[in-house]
C-alpha cells in the first residue's frame, strides 16, 4: 500500500514467515524525512521487536537513498527470517 501527503509518500509492506509464525509491518517514509525507515515484528503472544532509522542531521534523500535501500533490503531479512527460543 502507498500513502501520499504533499512531496512524501509512504510504502506500508507486511511481511510474515507462517513457518515462524510471525508477523510485521514495514513502513519506508520517501522524501525529506528525519526517519525513513520503520518497522516490528512480532510473534503474537509472546515477544515484539519495533525498530527505526534515524538522521541527525537534515538529509538530502537523493544522497541517503543508497544506505537507505541497503538498510531496508536488511530489515526485510531480519523481519522474514527471525525466530525467538
Amino acid at each position: 500500500m502507498v500513502i501520499k501527503s504533499g512531496i512524501s509518500r509512504i510504502r506500508v509492506e507486511g511481511v510474515g514467515n507462517s513457518v515462524k509464525h510471525t508477523t510485521g509491518v514495514l513502513y519506508h517514509l520517501e522524501g525529506p524525512v528525519a526517519t525513513p525507515i520503520q518497522f516490528f515484528v512480532t510473534d503474537s503472544t509472546d515477544h515484539f521487536l519495533r525498530g527505526s532509522l534515524y538522521f541527525d542531521r537534515a538529509i538530502n534523500s537523493d544522497s541517503t537513498a543508497p544506505v537507505t535501500d541497503r538498510l531496508l533490503k536488511d530489515i526485510e531479512q531480519l523481519m522474514s527470517t527471525i525466530s525467538w527460543n
